[in-house]
């Protein structure tokens, strides 16, 4: 820690919180020919910028100083300032919030703003439902599954928080008796089943045993944002492009045990493949990769840590109990895919 009220000038100590911009500037993306993902880049074919993927081109009519919308140009380049992201839970609770909720029930145009969020929250569940594929093949009781990154960034990629990724996978027999399961989620509490298996994707960030104890903080994981000083794991799929010498010198690395990791992924590397032991050779196999915005940890997290703890108007207590009344933040299905079943069956429960 520096003194207080002094400005920090060792650059060379600085912890890498948000990554997102230099996963980007070090992949195929910031590239003249860009990467060809149409289903980013709105009239775009192929997309390179942060821009294209995040305000896609439309067709609309161009600005103009005199006139009306009836005598100016046509254009096929407008970008859409939607700036749509991967998080479709947040702007479903901010009606409900106590300091916001009259600026979406009895203020002018409240109606209007309560679509818009609403229009945005469905436009992340698409960015999310576009940015991986999924892939599966079933060999006796051999299940491999790959995922890509269409991202141009990590996946999932920002501050780490409570955002997570992971691969749900269920087996069945004939009979349709569940014979394997990994990644289960308990939607009624929001807890992830931790198993064996689990393929999860995030970063952990802590606080190291030199600075908690100047802070009187336990050491190791932490969510604390501006605390924060080691990076424990993180084995988010990096975008094309990667490179394991370029991405740590950017602090973008992968991580495995408070370690830099080089072999998590190779270079090039923009996929990620796990492969599945099953007892028996199912009869049928769903696999889901789902994302989650703010898991149950993260939100106990913020509500214990919030000043005024037990005191319902505070912050940490209202947002758990928006998140406790609004699914707590069920997960999205990114992608799915199946064998032996064309009708995908729900969640497996705990």
């Amino acid at each position: 820690l520096n003194a207080m009220n002094e400005p920090f000038t060792d650059t060379s100590a600085l912890f890498p919180v948000e990554r997102t911009y230099s996963e980007w500037r070090l992949s195929d993306f910031n590239t003249p020919q860009g990467v060809a993902l149409p289903q980013f880049g709105g009239n775009k074919a192929t997309v390179s910028t942060c821009q294209d993927c995040h305000m896609r081109d439309v067709t609309g009519v161009g600005g103009a100083f005199f006139g009306n919308a009836s005598s100016s140009v046509v254009r096929n380049d407008l970008p859409l300032h939607d700036l749509t992201g991967a998080n479709n839970w947040v702007p479903t609770i901010i009606p409900q919030h106590p300091a916001f909720s009259a600026t979406f029930s009895t203020e002018p145009y409240a109606a209007e703003r309560l679509a818009a969020l609403n229009a945005g929250a469905d436009r992340a569940t698409a960015m999310l439902q576009n940015a991986a594929e999924l892939e599966i093949e079933l060999t006796g009781t051999q299940l491999v599954v790959t995922i890509t990154n269409n991202s141009g960034h990590k996946l999932p990629t920002g501050y780490i928080e409570g955002r997570r990724m992971w691969l749900q996978v269920e087996a069945y027999d004939a009979n349709g008796a569940l014979i394997y399961s990994s990644g289960a989620y308990d939607a009624a509490t929001g807890t992830l089943t931790e198993d064996a298996d689990l393929q999860l994707y995030e970063a952990k960030h802590s606080i190291s045993p030199d600075l908690a104890a100047q802070l009187g903080l336990p050491a190791g994981e932490s969510f604390h944002f501006l605390l924060n000083n080691e990076i424990l794991n993180d084995n988010r799929i990096p975008p094309r492009g990667y490179s394991f010498a370029a991405f740590e010198a950017a602090g973008a690395a992968p991580y495995t045990n408070g370690n830099a990791d080089p072999t998590r992924y190779a270079d090039g590397q923009y996929w990620d493949t796990t492969t599945y032991t099953l007892p028996t050779a199912p009869d049928v196999v769903i696999v889901r990769l789902l994302h989650q915005v703010a898991s149950r940890e993260y939100i106990e997290f913020l509500r214990d840590n919030s000043p005024f703890f037990s005191d319902p108007n505070s912050n940490g207590q209202i947002l758990y109990a928006l998140w406790e009344g609004n699914g707590r933040s069920a997960p999205t299905i990114m992608a799915q895919k199946a064998i032996g079943l064309e009708t995908y069956l729900p969640f497996v429960q705990q």
